[in-house]
């Protein structure tokens, strides 16, 4: 199995926002009231009119505020025709659990994630890509542990959280270099906890964000800095979306709107990015100005994508690599989750937001 190829340099490079995923807890923050069973009275405006119809209220799975907090800083909630609801949740298979108990219409989350969720049987849709050119994260081994090397992996212990998008990363990495999972013992933690399992030899290598490389390194300078996730394949986050969500025609329209308000929300940072830098990794993630920058800087130019076909492929491949490791007892088809009457609709809003 040969790993996904890195991303078209012909795609748009044009905004940097953060996508830094930390675990943060589960926090809901709803907006006001309204409930999911109100009807427009009659005359009102219906979904058949292009526009979202008054008593919508469309349910976001966040994590660690990165979509939530972006509109806010740039005013793109102030005149929302819907109601929109935000819940916090600490990883991507939190966020799984809670479109499995219905309690969120669409998510964002890590390409893993995005692919188990609809390989344990969920009825997830993708409704958007956004892709960065920074490194996302490294795989790094700790000082005198021998490892110079991927090959080096073999028999070594490797920290990294089951069903995350670290562990996708991590398996094309031993992929790359003809490894597998059974080559290595795995450190399984959780997300926060990794790079501390690292520090303190309980790991010999590690899947380290790039929030914390520069304070690990700092620390440990001999620590040798083995691949990226930009060297093996893209560096996708998926929005996903329950299919009864994408398929009714008021939330669909609110997604739809959704999309454009991130898209610009974007476009308004990368203008003045110290504010965000303050906004979300001084005020919010309580790190220093300095690690903030660095941070960002790392996370690279970052842009909503059209689902194309290199956006299945990269999924497809990943799936393919669950399988071969056993995590899935037969092969995954993800066609489904990439429903050309669904994908193919909000393509076109990205395209139409990227013309203008």
């Amino acid at each position: 199995m040969t790993p996904s190829p890195p991303p078209d340099p012909a795609r748009p490079r044009r905004r940097r926002l953060a996508g830094a995923v930390l675990a943060l807890g589960l926090v809901a923050a709803a907006a006001c009231g309204g409930d999911d069973g109100d009807r427009p009275a009659a005359g009102a405006t219906t979904a058949a009119d292009g526009e979202v119809p008054p008593g919508t209220v469309l349910r976001v799975g966040d994590q660690g505020q990165g979509l939530q907090l972006p509109l806010e800083l740039t005013g793109q909630l102030d005149d929302l025709p819907y109601e929109i609801e935000f819940a916090q949740f600490g990883s991507g298979p939190l966020l799984n659990e809670a479109l499995a108990a219905g309690a969120v219409d669409v998510g964002i989350m890590g390409d893993t994630p995005a692919l188990l969720s609809y390989a344990s049987g969920l009825e997830t849709v993708v409704v958007g890509v956004r892709e960065s050119d920074g490194p996302g994260a490294t795989l790094i081994a700790a000082p005198g542990s021998g490892i110079e090397s991927l090959e080096d992996l073999e028999g070594h212990r490797v920290a990294y959280t089951t069903g995350t998008n670290q562990h996708g990363f991590v398996l094309r990495a031993l992929d790359s270099v003809g490894l597998t999972e059974d080559d290595i013992e795995q450190v399984d933690v959780p997300l926060t906890d990794v790079t501390a399992v690292l520090a303190s030899g309980e790991a010999d290598a590690a899947v380290v964000y790039d929030l914390f490389r520069p304070a690990y390194l700092a620390e440990h300078p001999d620590a040798v800095e083995l691949v990226t996730v930009q060297d093996l394949a893209a560096n996708y986050v998926f929005l996903v979306a329950d299919r009864a969500a994408a398929e009714d025609p008021a939330k669909a329209l609110a997604i739809e709107d959704l999309i454009r308000r991130l898209d610009a929300a974007a476009d308004e940072i990368a203008e003045d990015p110290e504010a965000w830098v303050q906004a979300y990794y001084v005020e919010r993630l309580h790190q220093t100005p300095e690690i903030g920058r660095a941070a960002h800087e790392a996370n690279g130019d970052s842009a909503w994508v059209p689902i194309d076909d290199a956006v299945r492929e990269h999924q497809q491949t990943q799936a393919d690599l669950f399988h071969e490791a056993g995590f899935f007892p037969e092969p995954i088809d993800l066609g489904p989750q990439f429903d050309p009457a669904i994908t193919e609709r909000f393509s076109r809003v990205v395209a139409e937001e990227a013309g203008r």
